[in-house]
């Protein structure tokens, strides 16, 4: 029988965005990937083979029930050797599936929900504590994740990515510095993400509009939507204020910007911040693991702020009214690129499933 991964996530864009280059390159080993996810949104002509669950994304006791049962047919019907779970209720399901089916799983954390403290993260917390012991590998974003594996995993079994996602594309990275676009006046900011409250971005607006008493010409962009299940948070009415539809390639307005802002509480690895540092761009964080794993890396060009507004615009006005620029360690753009990504993951199922592949 052929090895076989199946790749199991909540929304087919997790597979698209952050894991097809993955099984691309398995497939050139000749291992077959498989995709199964709540909704296939869009190409995934690099596996072989897709199914779409029941949506489960933030869904009801029902709908991740659905989804299991979706999912046992999928494995009943391939009969993968490994499985690769990708986002939290995948996880949960993928580790449940093991159990009862006897396959062994690579668990990815790409963005948990231990931070902040609150109602759900005491639930994931319990959750995972019982179940993550059932993956034969569990891959985190960040030193903070992995000190959390590691007290409910076998020893040995937990790794901390290089990366975020998939890595970085340094070709586009390159490409974007040649060919700069940019949207909005200067000093140009911009925010990239998922329009959604979960993202905090009401604090950048308030940081925003305090900042424009110093910067009167200043222009906020959010480039971004909100995903399938997601809360939709609406971009606000107001001076300097616009918004662009998400761009499956936003490094030439990333740029072209003179600033980029983030307020997320809750990121395993935060791309976009890495993605704007690689291309010269200063970044201001609200603090949260992925930022913090960011700076245990020595990025240059990056400040980390407290959740407050206050603290926010100070530090947004404060890298506005430098004019020095920056150049990123080389080291550090291989060490996130998408081929040290591939490398990574790819020596993860190679070790999993006791097989030898080109890194």
């Amino acid at each position: 029988m052929p090895r076989r991964v199946l790749f199991v996530a909540s929304i087919g864009t997790t597979l698209r965005l952050f894991v097809a280059p993955l099984a691309r390159s398995l497939r050139a080993e000749g291992i077959e990937s498989i995709a199964a996810a709540g909704g296939i949104d869009g190409d995934l002509a690099d596996f072989d083979r897709t199914y779409r669950l029941p949506p489960f994304r933030r869904g009801s006791a029902h709908a991740v029930a659905a989804a299991y049962r979706g999912l046992r047919a999928v494995v009943d019907r391939e009969k993968p050797s490994l499985l690769h779970l990708h986002t939290p209720p995948a996880l949960i399901l993928g580790r449940l599936m093991t159990r009862s089916r006897g396959i062994p799983s690579v668990a990815v954390a790409h963005g948990s929900f231990l931070e902040p403290k609150g109602p759900r993260s005491l639930v994931y917390a319990a959750f995972e504590s019982t179940l993550a012991r059932l993956s034969a590998a569990t891959v985190t974003e960040n030193e903070e994740d992995a000190r959390f594996y590691r007290r409910h995993c076998r020893a040995g079994t937990v790794s901390v990515a290089p990366v975020g996602g998939i890595g970085i594309d340094l070709s586009r990275i390159e490409a974007a510095q040649r060919a700069p676009k940019v949207l909005g006046p200067s000093p140009s900011i911009v925010v990239l993400g998922r329009l959604t409250p979960e993202k905090n971005l009401d604090v950048i607006v308030r940081a925003f509009a305090r900042l424009r008493t110093f910067h009167p010409g200043a222009s906020l962009t959010f480039v971004g939507s909100a995903l399938p299940g997601d809360r939709v948070w609406t971009v606000p009415s107001q001076p300097g204020v616009a918004q662009v539809n998400w761009l499956d390639d936003p490094y030439p307005i990333i740029a072209g910007a003179d600033l980029m802002v983030l307020a997320s509480r809750r990121e395993g690895f935060s791309m976009s911040a890495a993605e704007a540092l690689l291309l010269g761009v200063p970044v201001v964080a609200v603090t949260n693991r992925g930022v913090r794993e960011i700076e245990r890396h020595n990025a240059k060009g990056l400040i980390v702020v407290s959740n407050s507004w206050q603290e926010l615009e100070r530090a947004m006005d404060s890298v506005l009214s430098r004019t020095s620029a920056f150049e990123q360690d080389r080291h550090l753009a291989q060490r996130w690129s998408q081929a040290s990504a591939i490398a990574f993951h790819k020596d993860v199922v190679a070790k999993t499933l006791g097989v030898r592949v080109d890194s």
